[in-house]
């Protein structure tokens, strides 16, 4: 089940850098409010779909520092994949290794086999859907979207006039 705007965010895990470090949620937005998008995989777009994602984020990622809002990309792929495929796409944020699928629970993103899902991701055993979430630094959920079908893609614009709302 999604989770709501105003609800506190359960604490997860995932991993970080090339190295894969462990964080916990706590951890990332301790410091001031965050902001993730999941997407499902790398090096799956084909300059479409996760890229164009990934990218969209990237070309706004200013506006996010003028805020104080850090952005992260969240996928259940390994760090080394992360490593690689933010050098391909020039990324300028960090991805996150949500390899358990601890994060896709948290935000109400994960799904298994046989879950009514978009044809194309059914043949997967496990994975999370899209989606994009501000988080603020008492761990509450300020903005939530969740994709309705595989390529309907999160746009940064909405998380920015969501933090422009929070820190005005």
């Amino acid at each position: 089940m999604p989770l709501a705007e105003g609800a506190p965010v359960p604490n997860f895990s995932v991993l970080r850098g090339p190295t894969g470090d462990p964080v916990t949620g706590q951890e990332l937005w301790a410091d001031g409010p965050v902001a993730f998008h999941f997407y499902v995989f790398d090096f799956s777009g084909g300059g479409q779909g996760c890229d164009l994602q990934l990218c969209s984020f990237r070309d706004r990622l200013d506006r996010f520092d003028e805020l104080g809002v850090r952005v992260f990309g969240v996928s259940s792929d390994s760090p080394f994949a992360h490593e690689a495929f933010a050098s391909q796409l020039d990324l300028n944020y960090e991805l996150l290794s949500d390899y358990d699928f601890e994060a896709a629970r948290a935000f109400g993103l994960y799904y298994d086999r046989g879950a009514d899902l978009d044809p194309l991701l059914s043949a997967y055993g496990a994975v999370n859907t899209r989606g994009s979430f501000l988080v603020d630094e008492s761990g509450i959920l300020r903005f939530a979207w969740h994709a309705p079908k595989v390529f309907d893609l999160p746009r940064p614009e909405p998380l920015i006039e969501a933090a422009e709302t929070l820190l005005a």
